[in-house]
């Protein structure tokens, strides 16, 4: 080959860089390195972060609500909920967000784990869920359907059945 002048982007991303860290912020000594078996950093702790109440106008549920119920919906819903959390490098994958580093997520398990969730947030959109009239409608007479029937019920529960009136 010849004597290319040009770095690889290998060879740039290896060389060190001065960086202003915060005051007190000390980086970890070489020695503190994780070897090449042990994660980069600890897993997020079960501490979840603070989420917007559902009266928060940054509410993410009712931003969502408004969202189709159809895999593009549930998409943009991941991303309104998860979206600073994850990110997807083309050609490398998924990496998740630990609380202090990207780490790779090869197997896409954590953004699996994160999708899995998305059933239990729809839930929370219903109180900010907006029905046309239409739907008022449904809703309306399956009320009134639900009624008829447990007054049907209650009245063929006092009623006599055949056997009693065969007896008497």
């Amino acid at each position: 080959m010849t004597d290319d002048p040009t770095p690889t982007a290998a060879e740039i991303m290896a060389r060190e860089e001065p960086v202003d860290l915060p005051e007190g912020l000390v980086p970890p000594a070489p020695d503190d390195a994780p070897a090449d078996d042990e994660p980069a950093c600890a897993p997020p702790g079960d501490v979840p972060p603070a989420r917007p109440g559902p009266d928060d106008p940054e509410d993410p549920a009712r931003a969502c609500a408004a969202l189709p119920l159809n895999d593009f919906g549930n998409g943009q819903r991941y991303v309104r909920h998860f979206g600073e959390d994850v990110k997807r490098v083309p050609r490398i994958g998924w990496h998740v967000w630990s609380g202090s580093v990207w780490q790779h997520d090869p197997d896409e398990i954590e953004v699996r784990k994160l999708a899995q969730q998305l059933g239990a947030l729809i839930t929370r959109e219903i109180p900010h869920l907006v029905l046309e009239d239409w739907q008022m409608q449904v809703l309306a007479r399956e009320r009134d359907l639900r009624a008829r029937v447990k007054a049907a019920e209650t009245r063929l529960a006092s009623a006599p059945d055949e056997e009693e009136r065969a007896a008497a």
